[in-house]
């Protein structure tokens, strides 16, 4: 592809992406609470999903299959309480 990886970045609206670390690794952190409920084995799986998808190339969907079988577990253990708020905005910041 013409540009390569940072340009591609950088259309993306990342203007630091020449910057960019060419590391190959994630991590998936889950506090203590999550973690209690889950255990090792789901924080496996979740990381070989995961990096088996980002090995096919499509990233998007890699992160919002993570994001969603995380979201599962955690609405499962923690499931909303009305009258609860959002602890933290819901805002995208740039």
């Amino acid at each position: 592809m013409r540009g390569g990886r940072s340009a591609r970045l950088r259309r993306l609206g990342f203007p630091g992406a020449a910057r960019a670390p060419r590391s190959r690794q994630f991590a998936i952190v889950g506090d203590s609470g999550v973690h209690e409920k889950c255990g090792d084995a789901f924080w496996q799986d979740v990381s070989a999903q995961l990096g088996a998808a980002l090995r096919q190339g499509d990233y998007t969907a890699a992160l919002i299959q993570t994001v969603r079988q995380v979201g599962d577990l955690l609405a499962a253990h923690f499931p909303p309480v009305p009258g609860d708020g959002n602890e933290l905005p819901d805002a995208i910041i740039h």
